[in-house]
């Protein structure tokens, strides 16, 4: 079915999104395109489920919004092949493809970060459960220039594909979308959104250690001895006058009296630390080694060799190791069994039960538009036959009336040449029965008598 050009063209697809050297991916199950002709705007959208902290149970949405401006540089392939998707990640491309070739791949090139859209009253959008890869994946690919978006072919249906092309063709030339957040009870944030600013570590008091008193001198030195250079240097100072009253003579030295607590304050390390654990958590294997080679921590890392090399290891005695029996194994290996099949069994259930949920919503969500734009086409092709039946009728009528018209005409015309026929006819028998009873000998006759 062809699109009018005042609908607003959208698509909603699952897929693969990952940055641009593939080093982060994850499942993405709404994945959606917007195109309005009329109004010159269009939206690219990716959207993951995630369990949020401080949120409810429910999984939420987050959507990173890429708007048409951000996008720099922007190549479509109907067809991938193993430069734009390795084969090793075909079944992690969600829609059954078997074969690269059946796989369209979604380059874009972004001058900046795209937005990130997360449900109203969250100031950090933090998961649940710590241990999330699609919420540390999506987490990366938010903070990425260079992503790419894998569809698997079978999902798009009858000129969907041209259309995505029509999309990205005039995305240049596109203004973003308008999108009312206070309707959808959602905000406008950035990637940093994801990473909350540390608190600042408290002030760590240290207990007042008690002042050392200075050695005790037990004698005097004579009054008329000059102190040498070295003893003066080596001479404690008084750091307070002595007091007026005292007692000591001038030249004897005595205990400094206690003088307040006066510490030097100690810079601590936590916010540094913190600040550094920080910057460091979003980055990949690759990024964090070559962070640690720029710094000049290399040896610090270790070297693929070193996993198989002939390391020093400790020799255990083989009469150190314990001989555990095959029932103890069994009974081991049924507890474990016990304790985590259930949570595992439940897991999986729960993934299933919220991949179908997603399934069904996206379907919904696709038939629903579909059944929108069916609608609106049925109306105005109905608008259309409505009109064009009102013209042809309206078309007979006149020829209807022409035709009456000059039925009309003809009957009267017809009428007038018969009265005049009949006229004629009449007045011509009229003059010959006056012709013939003038003629004949019994009109004579009656008449002389």
């Amino acid at each position: 079915m062809a699109r009018t050009s005042h609908l607003t063209w959208k698509v909603t697809k699952k897929g693969l999104v990952s940055t641009g050297n593939f080093g982060d991916f994850c499942r993405v199950q709404f994945i959606r395109f917007a195109h309005n002709e009329n109004a010159n705007e269009g939206s690219i959208s990716i959207t993951i489920k995630a369990h949020i902290a401080n949120q409810n149970n429910s999984p939420r949405k987050l959507t990173l919004s890429i708007p048409p401006k951000l996008v720099e540089k922007c190549e479509f392939a109907r067809e991938s092949n193993d430069g734009l998707f390795p084969a090793r990640f075909i079944h992690n491309v969600p829609g059954g493809a078997t074969n690269v070739s059946d796989v369209s791949t979604l380059s874009l090139e972004l001058n900046e970060v795209g937005h990130l859209i997360c449900p109203s009253g969250t100031e950090y959008v933090t998961p649940t459960n710590p241990g999330d890869t699609t919420f540390d994946a999506f987490t990366r690919i938010c903070r990425s220039q260079s992503l790419r978006i894998h569809f698997a072919g079978a999902q798009f249906v009858n000129d969907q594909l041209d259309g995505l092309e029509t999309f990205l063709n005039a995305l240049g030339h596109l203004n973003a979308e308008t999108f009312d957040h206070g309707r959808h009870h959602t905000v406008k944030k950035d990637w940093r959104a994801f990473f909350p600013l540390p608190n600042p570590p408290p002030y760590c008091e240290e207990p007042v250690s008690e002042q050392v008193a200075p050695p005790e001198y037990c004698t005097k030195r004579c009054r008329d001895s000059m102190p040498h250079d070295n003893d003066r240097q080596k001479k404690p100072r008084a750091s307070s006058p002595q007091p007026m009253d005292s007692t000591t003579e001038p030249d004897t030295p005595s205990t400094l009296p206690p003088s307040p607590s006066i510490r030097p304050t100690h810079f601590t390390s936590a916010f540094s630390l913190t600040s550094l654990e920080r910057k460091l958590k979003g980055l990949s294997d690759g990024e964090a080694r070559e962070v640690f080679r720029r710094l000049g921590y290399e040896h610090l890392l270790a070297k693929p060799n070193d996993v198989d090399s002939d390391l020093p290891s400790e020799k255990v005695a083989l009469g150190k190791v314990m001989l555990i029996k095959e029932r103890d194994i069994e009974e081991y290996i049924d507890s474990i069994f016990k304790r985590y099949l259930p949570n595992i069994v439940d897991d999986i259930a729960e993934r299933a039960r919220d991949l179908i949920s997603d399934e069904c919503k996206a379907n919904e969500a696709e038939f629903r538009e579909h059944l929108e734009d069916g609608n609106s086409e049925v109306r105005i092709m109905a608008d259309e036959c409505i009109k064009e039946v009102e013209e042809a009728a309206q078309r007979y009528i006149h020829e209807m009336n022409d035709v009456a018209q000059q039925c009309m005409d003809d009957m009267q015309k017809k009428c007038i040449e018969n009265e005049m026929s009949v006229t004629e006819k009449t007045a011509k028998s009229k003059y010959r029965f006056n012709a013939s009873s003038r003629s004949s000998p019994g009109n004579a006759r009656r008449s002389s008598i």
